[in-house]
């Protein structure tokens, strides 16, 4: 498998919240961890914000100041965040980090794996500093990624991009399941003249930026019993996070410079593996909260289990 997978994510702009705590280290006795969700503004407007999940120890591996936490200690002590004292005066930042995937199982039982950003190093702007430039983005993301499907889909607004499917990789070389978008003319049309499928993938980088799309529906409250007066308006808004990918390089395929099918395989099992010990602790929430004693994994439903997946043709994300 190459070795050093790219797999790079940076977010500039204002703390819009957070959900930061300090805890005490459960692997590092004496020591504090800092865990939890900063919120970033990427424009003047904090209408393009991007989550941004941190898991940061107190000390470095060897023993020195870690710098990342220092900073977010600060973030939890001022609390500047656009939620509490606005845009013009909430404390601006730029994060470097990695595409990540939260695993957990819904209220419905089924599981769900979200794409999210993790933070690594965190750092406070300069006054003079911009958020973006033309050679700076407020958002930027870069990955290999190995693509087992591209289809065209329709925008709710008429207009057509194409999604294309398949997997990320770690700093440990996991695999990571991804979705992205394509709008650009140039690159729908060179991902579905790929013909990618699970039998011919495509294995590339591709990069691209993080945008948010917030979408306002009005709903008109039932009048039929009114004795007068105009009817209730309510209005409700959802956002809707992009990964868009705006270059990528040409197909290097499956092999011994970029990945095997043994390789995946392997991989494939492994996140196998991840999935059930998700599932386990899922099913031991449900039996604690129900007032039962923890069910063996040999008594655990068997349609709940994750299925082995094979290469290339069966892999599923």
């Amino acid at each position: 498998m190459k070795q050093n997978m790219t797999n790079e994510v940076s977010v500039r702009g204002y703390v819009f919240s957070h959900t930061l705590q300090e805890r005490d280290s459960t692997k590092r006795p004496g020591e504090k961890v800092i865990i939890g969700l900063v919120n970033i503004a990427t424009d003047d407007d904090a209408v393009n914000v991007v989550p941004v999940n941190f898991f940061v120890n107190e000390k470095t591996n060897k023993g020195g100041v870690n710098s990342t936490f220092a900073n977010l200690h600060q973030l939890i002590l001022e609390n500047k965040t656009v939620e509490e004292v606005g845009v013009s005066d909430a404390t601006r930042v730029r994060v470097d980090g990695s595409i990540d995937v939260n695993d957990f199982y819904g209220r419905d039982g089924q599981l769900v794996t979200g794409k999210r950003v993790r933070g690594s190093f965190l750092h406070f702007l300069n006054a003079n500093e911009a958020i973006s430039t033309e050679r700076t983005p407020a958002t930027s993301f870069e990955a290999d990624v190995l693509i087992q499907s591209a289809a065209e889909r329709e925008s709710n607004d008429g207009s057509t991009y194409v999604s294309i499917s398949g997997f990320a990789f770690n700093y440990r070389n996991e695999i990571l399941p991804v979705t992205f978008s394509v709008q650009s003319e140039g690159g729908k049309n060179f991902f579905l003249n790929e013909d990618i499928s699970t039998a011919n993938p495509y294995f590339g980088k591709v990069w691209g930026n993080i945008k948010s799309t917030v979408v306002v529906s009005t709903q008109e409250q039932d009048d039929s019993s009114a004795a007068f007066g105009a009817p209730q308006v309510r209005e409700t808004s959802r956002t809707f996070r992009t990964w868009e990918v705006v270059g990528a390089n040409v197909n290097l395929g499956l092999g011994e410079d970029t990945v095997t099918e043994e390789e995946l395989k392997a991989a494939d099992a492994h996140r196998q593996e991840v999935l059930a010990g998700v599932r386990a602790r899922y099913e031991q929430r449900q039996n604690s909260s129900s007032g039962s004693t923890g069910f063996p994994a040999s008594a655990m439903p068997q349609q709940s289990k994750p299925r082995a997946a094979t290469m290339p043709e069966d892999i599923r994300f």
